[in-house]
């Protein structure tokens, strides 16, 4: 049943995992189980859908603006026993923009952008287990505004050039190939930055400051079972350490006596189960449903939503030269969040967002 991976991968980039507003691609290693050699591209776009009204009954605008990201893979075997793959992806993202008016957070932006390399390698002990692991490293630069209603109309400005982290991975799996049955589990250490950047507010100048980011652990596991010769049962469920993630450049501690970009007090969760079908030698179809609980904590203004859940569908269609070529859309309902900062609150509800996607895969 290994040709059928596939058809359960056809999914993956779909759409963000959206815990905690900007964990986008979940870092999956699951290229690495892959049969035989296999080299992959693909884009993901996420449309969102999200406005909101504040205590005082502005309404927003559009809040924030779509996200588009890449990945890319490459898995060969090294021999019976030895595989090695090497990963692209931008696991964390932001584009969050309310446009100038009355509303409280008028004026606030904010730009994450990262990029994320990972070297694996996986070690068949034997027909059932096989263990994994490699090195992450990542890229990381903000570009943040502060201003409206909320901060006081104190138009603060934060800017951090690229810095990179370096950490591991480590995992093991459970298989019983003749009938597509794998569990596999994962763990993503944190990754520490530095980031050098400047911070400005009006009556305090332009400075030069570095800002020390943690980006929290993760552990993923990632479940499948063969129904027939033709159907897949898939899941997963991913956690995140995001409890006690804060975000506090000098100049901001400065100004708020001690407050912080962000200051997240929960973990985060992600689940998703899905079901894949081979109609024929060249087309396999399949849908997910993922669910990232709410936390049911005030947000902030730079991602105003309290999880979500989504519906995947998507197909893949491998050509007889090996060339495969996968289409995905996600619908995803965005769950209802007050976001607050400073004593101002704004409330977002009926929230929603598209995500779509495109990879081409080679196996040689």
């Amino acid at each position: 049943m290994k040709h059928f991976l596939i058809g359960a991968a056809c999914l993956i980039g779909a759409g963000p995992a959206l815990a905690d507003g900007i964990d986008l691609a979940g870092q999956p290693v699951t290229l690495l189980f892959r049969d035989g050699n296999y080299v992959e591209l693909g884009y993901t776009n996420w449309g969102p859908s999200i406005a909101g009204k504040d205590q005082f009954g502005n309404r927003t605008g559009k809040a924030l603006n779509n996200l588009g990201f890449a990945n890319a893979g490459f898995k060969i075997d090294l021999d019976d026993q030895w595989s090695a793959a090497v990963i692209f992806d931008q696991p964390w993202g932001a584009d969050t923009f309310y446009p100038d008016g009355a509303f409280a957070f008028a004026g606030t932006r904010a730009n994450v952008d990262t990029s994320e390399v990972t070297g694996l390698l996986r070690y068949k002990i034997d027909k059932n287990w096989s263990v994994h692991g490699g090195i992450r490293l990542s890229r990381f630069d903000v570009d943040i505004t502060l201003d409206g209603r909320a901060f006081g109309n104190m138009g603060y400005h934060w800017t951090a050039e690229d810095d990179w982290g370096i950490g591991y991975v480590l995992g093991g799996a459970y298989e019983i190939p003749e009938k597509a049955i794998r569990v596999a589990l994962t763990y993503s250490s944190k990754l520490d930055y530095s980031l050098e950047g400047r911070e400005s507010a009006p009556g305090m100048g332009s400075r030069a400051t570095t800002t020390d980011i943690t980006m929290p652990r993760t552990v993923n596991l990632d479940m499948q079972m063969g129904l027939s010769p033709t159907t897949l049962l898939f899941g997963g469920i991913r956690w995140g350490d995001w409890k006690g993630w804060r975000v506090a450049p000098p100049m901001l501690e400065e100004i708020t006596g001690g407050g912080a970009l962000v200051n997240d007090d929960s973990d985060t969760w992600r689940f998703k189960v899905g079901l894949g079908h081979k109609l024929s030698k060249q087309l396999a179809v399949a849908a997910e449903l993922s669910h990232v609980p709410a936390e049911h904590t005030p947000k902030g203004s730079l991602t105003p939503f309290d999880g979500s859940t989504s519906l995947a569908l998507g197909a893949t269609y491998t050509f007889e030269n090996g060339v495969s070529v996968t289409g995905a859309a996600a619908q995803f309902w965005l769950h209802d969040a007050d976001a607050r900062e400073g004593g101002v609150y704004a409330n977002f509800d009926g929230n929603t967002a598209l995500g779509l996607n495109v990879n081409i895969g080679y196996k040689f």
